[in-house]
């Protein structure tokens, strides 16, 4: 699916990352474009990815049967079988055939788009990718599997994994995404300015140039200079028309490079005339706090002189406004207005601006609102903290000392009730009730219940699968919080049932349960909730502390190829030394000479067999996690 790594942040940074970093999460970079509205540019087309669609395709029943080699982004170059394409395409490849995917060295570009701030409008860039990974490459280290042979096998048997389908259909190398670098001053010589860390060397086309990895965080700096005397002063990073995120007078300043195609071509500029700054403290990560001067929105800090603002000068006046509450990225976290530092109100104007510099700062006071699931109280008891919201909508100011209380639900009947606190979970741990959290920055908090005061977990299932069509087994359970009146269940098709019991249950001790699982709950393929849970004395209905885990009903397992002869059978007029293959690696052959049915029992192949008088061989394979392939027969007739 399609991920935006920056959504529901908490101070401007990234969320996920992939492995490796720079790997496009949610681009649309190189789709062909659809038409836009009238007079404007096309825009991009969405779509799902050649592997999102073989998802869908498979949980609907039509697993597809060809196998597709794409790219993230679509568009660029891949090797197969040594042959050069341009992704995505289709390939009706064989079952148990073997292919090599491949990506040259270098860097490749694809044009795609920049949205920028003005709805329905585009704008076209260069973007700049080099190999990262493979999708079928599990255990990542750089460079791995840029180069690696694939076997097309097949499905083992289910539903969604048939026998006559791969059982992967999609491979796709996904690419790092590198960002264009360059930095330079202005007016020439009259400061310095710097990156850390340094971005990368690389020569694309024929052209040396430096790059940063997409989403690679980096901090500008500069430094004035003094020139015949007067020293110059420093305005701002512009990175204009597409700014980098946050105030342009922030030095120095941090940023995430931006994934969306905006290069990081900045310019340091400076001043010979007085800064004025306007600012908001204390600072968010990327200086997303913002205010409003002379009616117009900034992003703070934002320097202001006469050099590049004409309007600035000494004892010219300005209006300084400032929203009481601002949320700079998410609506767990605000910043409140305390006080302007020249002591005007909330919004007042500057009445005569003096003829050196100067900041106006206004200070917020950071409130947060911490994330629990007291609304929706837990099975077994409530929660609540303490004291009451300041500000009477959750939001509590930093600093601000919390205490979180939990309180099992009393007994009913009072002489047969067994609930108790269990402990608390995320910001919050251990079982001290109640408990003290400082507001500092976004939390979460849960409280749990459970008929002992240990929680309720169910870690691991062993096994956590079986082939579709396994006798009765043992399943056995662990976790934590187990009783010996805790029962467990499998629900077929949904959180809302049908609820089937699993039984008998044996309780080993509170870590662990097992369970007697009948041939007839994985007589076929699919998958089911595995369900402990704990009633109040053991009661089954009502209210329950519950945990689970997924169970899997495979396939039997695909079959192995059908063994190879070589030569092929037919007529020669002299002896043959007959060899037998099997595409599967590792598959083991049995065959016959004398023209009867193979057994376990008959000889392995281990060499070539020599036939110097007519002979029918048979021969099939087995292989470990596949069934036993076709029998083939093969006659050889020697004149």
């Amino acid at each position: 699916m399609q991920y935006i790594p920056y959504a529901f942040t908490s101070n401007g940074g990234a969320v996920i990352e992939s492995v490796p970093p720079g790997i496009p999460l949610g681009g649309y970079e190189g789709v062909p474009a659809q038409a836009g509205l009238p007079g404007a540019p096309a825009m991009p087309a969405f779509d799902y990815s050649a592997g999102d669609k073989e998802t869908i395709l498979r949980l609907y029943g039509a697993a597809p049967t060809q196998v597709t080699v794409t790219s993230n982004p679509v568009g660029l170059s891949v090797v197969v079988d040594g042959m050069t394409i341009t992704t995505p395409q289709v390939f009706a490849w064989l079952l148990y055939t073997t292919h090599t995917l491949d990506v040259a060295d270098g860097v490749q570009t694809v044009s795609g788009y920049i949205l920028n701030t003005i709805p329905s409008t585009t704008t076209t860039t260069t973007f700049y990718y080099t190999y990262g990974r493979w999708s079928d490459v599990t255990e990542w280290t750089q460079g791995a599997g840029q180069s690696h042979t694939i076997t097309v096998t097949p499905g083992n048997g289910s539903t969604t994994f048939p026998t006559k389908s791969p059982q992967v259909a999609t491979y796709s190398a996904n690419f790092v995404q590198l960002v264009p670098y360059g930095l330079v001053t202005y007016p020439a010589a009259t400061g310095t300015a710097t990156i850390s860390p340094q971005p990368q060397n690389l020569t694309v086309a024929d052209v040396p140039g430096q790059y940063f990895v997409a989403r690679q965080q980096a901090t500008l700096s500069a430094s004035p200079a003094t020139v015949d005397g007067t020293l110059w002063n420093f305005y701002s990073f512009n990175n204009g028309p597409l700014y980098l995120q946050g105030g342009l007078g922030a030095n120095p300043k941090t940023f995430d490079v931006p994934d969306t195609g905006y290069p990081v071509t900045t310019t340091a500029y400076f001043s010979n005339t007085p800064i004025y700054t306007v600012d908001v403290v204390p600072e968010t990560f990327s200086s997303n706090l913002h205010a409003y001067v002379d009616g117009e929105f900034f992003f703070t800090p934002q320097n202001f002189s006469e050099m590049y603002d004409s309007t600035w000068t000494p004892k010219s006046t300005h209006a300084l406004s400032l929203d009481a509450l601002e949320y700079p990225y998410s609506y767990s976290s605000r910043y409140s207005f305390l006080r302007w530092s020249d002591g005007g109100a909330l919004s007042h104007s500057i009445a005569s601006l003096p003829a050196t510099a100067k900041d106006y700062t206004a200070t917020v006071a950071p409130q947060f609102e911490p994330a629990t699931n007291f609304d929706y109280p837990p099975c077994g008891g409530t929660a609540e903290i303490s004291p009451a919201s300041p500000t009477n909508d959750g939001f509590y100011p930093t600093g601000q000392k919390l205490s979180f209380s939990a309180t099992p639900n009393p007994p009913t009947p009072p002489t047969t009730g067994d609930w108790f606190f269990a402990g608390w979970t995320y910001d919050l741990t251990g079982t001290a009730n109640p408990k003290t959290l400082t507001a500092s920055d976004e939390t979460l908090v849960f409280a749990n219940f459970n008929t002992v005061a240990i929680p309720l977990t169910l870690a691991s299932i062993t096994p956590a699968s079986v082939p579709a069509g396994s006798a009765a087994f043992t399943l056995t359970l662990t976790g934590t919080g187990f009783t010996r009146k805790s029962f467990v269940n499998r629900v077929v098709t949904s959180a809302n049932g049908p609820w089937l019991s699993l039984s008998p249950v044996t309780f080993v001790n509170s870590t662990t349960l097992t369970v007697r699982v009948a041939a007839a709950d994985v007589a076929t393929p699919g998958a089911f909730q595995v369900f402990v849970e704990n009633y109040p004395n053991g009661q089954t209905t009502g209210c329950a502390a519950l945990a689970y885990q997924t169970f899997l009903v495979q396939g039997k397992g695909p079959p192995t190829a059908t063994p190879v002869f070589s030569p092929k059978a037919g007529g020669y007029s002299a002896a043959q030394t007959v060899s037998i293959s099997d595409a599967v690696p590792g598959a083991t052959i049995y065959y016959t000479t004398d023209g009867t049915t193979p057994t376990i029992s008959s000889p392995v192949y281990a060499s070539p067999i020599t036939v110097s008088s007519t002979e029918t061989l048979k021969a099939f394979a087995v292989a470990t996690g596949h069934l036993r392939s076709a029998l083939v027969s093969a006659t050889y007739t020697i004149e």
